[in-house]
C-alpha cells in the first residue's frame, strides 16, 4: 500500500515540474509584431531639459508564423505639452531589413537593424509615439498597433522677474521714508519643483501673497526718526535655483533740525 502512495506522488511531483516550466514559457512568449525598446523596460523615462534622448527599438518578429516574412512601417512623433506633434521619421522593416524613408532624428544601426532614435528634448516635451503598420504573411492583413514612452524632463527652477510697481528693476531704488511700493516676484518653479520665498535685509522669511509662479509683497519703508538716510533690501529665492534675484531700496528722508547746544566759534583777523 506504502509502495503504490509513493509511486503516486512521484508521477504528480513530476507532472509538475513538467507543467509549470511550460506555463512560465507561455507567459514570457512575446506577441508577433510587437515593438521592443533598448534598453528601456518601463514606459516612462527621466531625463534633463536639453540632453539628448538615445533609444533603439525594433519590431519583434520571432513569434510570427513566418518571421522572415513580413512588412511593417513604424513612424516616430515627440508629443508637446500643448498637444502638437514634432515629427522624428519613418523606417520600413522588411524582411529583417531596415531602411529609412523619412530621416529626422532616427536611423538604422545596421541593414538588419535594429534603428536609433537619437533627439534632443526640452521642457515641453511629454512623450514619444510610435504608431506601426505590418502585413500578417499568414492571414495577409494589415495590422496597426501603438507605443507610447512618456518623458519625465527635468529643469532647474529660476527667478524670471522682479517688479517694483509694476517696473522692472534695473538699478537701485529711491524710496520716501515710509512709502509703500508693491513688489511682485516671478518664478519658474522647475521640474521636479522646488518652492520660493522673500527675504528682508536682515534674512527674515516674509509673508508674501502666494499666486501660481509668483510671489506678492507690500513693503512699507522705514521711518526717518533715527537715521538721515538709510537702505533696506528684499531678496527672492528658492531652493537650487538657477537664479535668484534682489532689490535694493535707498530711503530718502527730509532734512530736520538737531536739538543740541548752540556753539559759537570766533575766529580772530590776521593783520597783513
Amino acid at each position: 500500500m506504502s509502495t503504490r502512495m509513493s509511486v503516486r506522488t512521484l508521477v504528480l511531483v513530476i507532472t509538475f515540474f513538467i507543467v509549470l516550466p511550460q506555463g512560465a514559457v507561455c507567459a514570457e512568449r512575446k506577441k508577433c509584431g510587437e515593438l521592443e525598446l533598448y534598453p528601456f523596460l518601463e514606459d516612462r523615462i527621466s531625463i534633463s531639459e536639453n540632453d539628448f534622448v538615445n533609444i533603439s527599438f525594433w519590431v519583434s518578429t520571432l513569434s510570427c508564423h513566418q518571421p522572415n516574412d513580413h512588412y511593417y512601417v513604424v513612424e516616430l512623433q515627440t508629443r508637446r505639452s500643448d498637444g502638437k506633434l514634432e515629427y522624428d521619421g519613418r523606417i520600413v522593416q522588411l524582411n529583417s531589413n531596415c531602411s529609412v524613408t523619412r530621416q529626422k532624428s532616427v536611423h538604422c544601426t545596421t541593414e538588419g537593424g535594429p534603428v536609433q532614435l537619437y533627439r534632443k528634448v526640452n521642457r515641453t516635451h511629454t512623450q514619444i509615439e510610435w504608431s506601426w503598420t505590418g502585413k500578417d504573411s499568414q492571414s495577409q492583413r494589415l495590422r496597426s498597433a501603438r507605443k507610447e514612452l512618456k518623458l519625465n524632463v527635468s529643469y532647474q527652477a529660476q527667478v524670471t522677474n522682479l517688479t517694483v510697481d509694476g517696473h522692472e528693476i534695473s538699478a537701485n531704488i529711491p524710496i520716501d521714508g515710509g512709502q509703500k511700493v508693491n513688489i511682485t516676484c516671478s518664478f519658474d518653479k522647475g521640474s521636479p519643483p522646488v518652492s520660493f520665498r522673500l527675504l528682508d535685509e536682515s534674512g527674515k522669511e516674509l509673508k508674501p501673497i502666494r499666486q501660481e509662479g509668483h510671489l506678492h509683497y507690500q513693503l512699507v519703508a522705514h521711518g526717518c526718526e533715527e537715521y538721515w538716510k538709510r537702505t533696506q533690501s528684499l531678496h527672492c529665492e528658492g531652493r537650487e535655483s538657477k537664479q535668484n534675484r534682489s532689490v535694493l531700496f535707498l530711503v530718502r528722508c527730509p532734512p530736520r533740525f538737531v536739538e543740541r547746544p548752540t556753539v559759537i566759534i570766533r575766529s580772530k583777523k590776521r593783520r597783513i
